[in-house]
């Protein structure tokens, strides 16, 4: 292991007396997190320049979490990196007991880079003003930061308890530090006589271990110059006005590659007005999203709804206009190469029976579906309201069942699935009918979903043991209550996706998986976003959760999602859109220079002497010139004495 010995400065340091809770906003385009005692450390004028320069740097050092690994040596070490924004470093201090006994101020540990900036940890191991341990994130280059320097930063401190790893501390922050505010981090980390407790082992052998987890969210650190097309690879969609869960449907259908492929396929070469025919503005905005680099509109969609300006701000229901869209493009691919698709991909069986067991008579119909309302309200998970989906209703005494050739008899009525489809569409009841209060009311209660989902159980004809597995593809999130709210989606949009999307309206950015599963199972817990595995109780009630969610079968992920390729997208629709955004183009563009210039019609004797009518001339026939407003009557001239 490659050591760094880390320096030690003892110069003043005051901190702001005021300890904050910070907590971020559910409605946020970030994970929830919740924050205890994070304060700033400021800095008196003349402390900390002498050291500085020389504080040692990390050289990476491969470790496998949670073990310590080696602390026989002092230094700073990289533990892993979580991906490309966030990264942990361990930090082994040793000597502790002598900086106790020397009173000393405060220990830097050694810097390290994450995301080409320079950090390191501030210990007071004295406390600072306090009878606790306080530990800060610091901006190791401060002094050459310039005056508009700012970085949104969200990090874990963990002190590890060396005899019992599961009594290890963990506090963690958020914060957008700036050149007046380079630090962040806890006064009161841990009570002293705690660290110190016998029986411990915060201080072990003269040493204490602390891993620091530190990540960059590149959208909230740049959100006017970050590109979702660059950084993803997808761009988002605009929002109307109230058509965020619109976006989310649309961005769901998009990515299952091979409908949008089918999508392509349709026929729409007689049709010129996109706002009048669904099929030609859904292909025009899908080969927009795949081409674009920039978030494309929905107007011509909407407009071929049906829908006004008044529509675009009204919120509709996510599985009606899924119906609706879908039943849609069902009937335009009837005759054409895509005919089929709907059912092939989204429609499954189910079947709805009585029976009666004593004289062995059974009725039933299958009929055919294309996604599955659960109940949210009584049910903690999803295979507990798909088991409640499928559970049988006895019917006996004055509720028996009457059978043509049989009279009335007790009976067993209830539902099966025959068949799943491809992709499972299923629409969770948060929305529910208060009968006392005679008002419709958000469930919020937690509802837990898994990656991937066995739908074997709840199907005819199963056996103990039988797997039929889907994984889970998108989740659509309505976040709010009953009066508004907003929709977004998290997508894994390939098969060898390493995490989730989040695709929210115009923007498109990277997650982690917990984030998308179970920072969305509502309730009142929520999930730790630098240590993923942590639950903690929240500070407020969440009013986030998922309102669909779409699986694939684990056999046809492959071909459902295989990479659309740019010769199977129909060249004449790529010509024809390429036309069609050149000539919007150029009319945007002459919109947009038209107050730069006046037109002036001007009428020569020849033609005042030829018009035999009551008014003065006959403008239609009048040449018509374009001049710059800013040119003068002479220009004017000159262009009549050249015609």
């Amino acid at each position: 292991m490659t050591v760094i010995k880390s320096d030690t400065d003892t110069d003043e340091h005051v901190t702001q007396p005021t300890d904050t809770n910070v907590t971020m906003d559910d409605a946020t385009p970030t994970p929830t997190v919740t924050t205890t005692t994070a304060t700033t450390a400021k800095d008196d004028k003349d402390a900390k320049d002498a050291k500085d320069a020389d504080t040692p740097k990390v050289k990476p050092v491969k470790l496998t979490p949670p073990e310590l690994g080696d602390l026989s040596k002092e230094g700073m070490f990289k533990v892993e990196d979580r991906d490309k924004y966030t990264a942990t470093f361990r930090w082994v201090l040793k000597g502790i007991k002598k900086r106790i006994e020397n009173e000393e101020d405060r220990v830097y540990s050694p810097i390290w880079k994450v995301c080409d900036e320079e950090w390191r940890l501030l210990l007071f191991p004295n406390g600072n003003r306090v009878n606790s341990i306080s530990i800060y994130l610091e901006a190791a280059d401060h002094k050459s930061m310039p005056r508009n320097w700012s970085k949104y930063v969200r990090f874990g401190i963990t002190l590890y308890d060396q005899n019992n790893d599961s009594k290890k501390i963990e506090q963690e922050a958020d914060k957008r530090l700036n050149a007046d505010a380079t630090d962040w981090g806890f006064r009161e980390y841990l009570q002293l006589r705690d660290a110190h407790k016998k029986g411990t082992g915060f201080v072990k052998d003269d040493t204490m271990v602390f891993d620091c987890t530190i990540n960059f969210d590149p959208f909230l650190n740049d959100k006017f110059r970050y590109d979702s097309k660059k950084a993803t690879g997808f761009v988002g969609i605009k929002n109307q006005g109230a058509t965020c869960y619109l976006n989310s449907l649309l961005q769901t259908l998009f990515h299952l590659n091979y409908f949008r492929k089918m999508v392509f396929k349709m026929k729409t070469d007689d049709v010129r007005d996109a706002t009048k025919n669904i099929p030609l503005a859904l292909q025009r905005l899908f080969w927009k999203m795949t081409y674009s680099d920039k978030s494309v509109s929905t107007k011509e969609l909407t407009k071929s709804f049906g829908w006004d300006v008044v529509d675009s701000f009204m919120q509709h229901d996510v599985q009606e206009l899924a119906r609706v869209l879908l039943d849609n493009m069902e009937r335009k691919m009837k005759d054409t190469e895509a005919d089929g698709t709907i059912q092939k991909l989204f429609e499954g069986k189910e079947k709805s029976y009585v029976k009666c067991e004593q004289v062995g008579y059974e009725s039933s119909n299958v009929q055919p579906f294309l996604d599955l309302q659960l109940t949210v309200k009584g049910s903690k998970t999803i295979e507990a309201s798909l088991a409640k989906y499928i559970e049988e209703e006895l019917l006996t005494g004055d509720n028996q069942y009457k059978t043509d050739n049989h009279g009335k008899q007790d009976a067993k009525k209830g539902s099966i699935i025959v068949k799943f489809p491809p992709v499972l569409m299923l629409h969770l009841t948060r929305f529910e009918y208060d009968y006392r209060k005679d008002a419709m009311y958000k469930v919020n209660d937690r509802f837990e979903f898994p990656e991937v989902l066995n739908l074997a159980p709840y199907q005819e004809g199963y056996k103990e043991g039988d797997v039929d597995d889907y994984t889970l593809f998108s989740v659509l999130v309505h976040s709010g209550d009953l009066t508004g709210g907003h929709y977004f989606a998290f997508i894994k949009p390939k098969i060898d996706s390493p995490h989730f999307l989040k695709f929210d309206d115009r923007r498109v950015f990277k997650v982690h998986d917990c984030d998308a599963i179970e920072d969305n199972f509502g309730g009142d817990k929520v999930r730790s976003y630098i240590y993923p595995h942590k639950k903690q109780k929240n500070i407020f009630k969440k009013f986030s959760n998922a309102y669909m969610l779409v699986y694939i079968h684990k056999s046809k992920r492959d071909e459902i999602l295989h990479t659309i390729k740019e010769d199977e997208i129909p060249h004449h629709l790529s010509t024809r859109f390429e036309e069609e955004d050149r000539e919007a183009e150029r009319v945007a563009r002459e919109k947009a220079e038209a107050p730069k210039y006046v037109h002036i019609k001007v009428a020569t004797l020849d033609i005042l002497k030829n018009h035999h009518f009551t008014d003065l001339v006959d403008f239609n026939t009048v040449k018509e010139y374009k001049l710059y407003k800013t040119e003068q009557l002479l220009a004017l001239k000159k262009k009549i004495e050249q015609d």
